[in-house]
């Protein structure tokens, strides 16, 4: 089966959209991070794993608080990203 990742990410938003399923929210926001459908989005991407991170998904914890740490894309907020991490 060849990797189709326009249809992941649909599959992945519809998932994460409706049903708020963690794991979706989670991989929508790595392909965004990623940019695996086109360009990067980043500040779409921090969203998603936020929604993931509130509701105990422990990778996305770690990726969102690293990025509130370092400051990637966002502003920076250190005392929020130790928090996640």
């Amino acid at each position: 089966v060849k990797a189709n990742p326009a249809h992941a990410a649909k599959a992945f938003n519809y998932a994460a959209t409706y049903y708020g399923h963690p794991e979706a929210q989670y991989q929508l926001a790595r392909m965004l991070l990623d940019g695996a459908t086109g360009r990067a989005e980043p500040r779409l991407a921090l969203r998603w794993l936020n929604h993931a991170a509130e509701k105990g998904h422990v990778q996305a914890q770690a990726v969102l608080g690293r990025m509130l740490l370092l400051g990637e894309s966002t502003q920076r907020q250190p005392q929020r990203g130790l928090m996640w991490l």
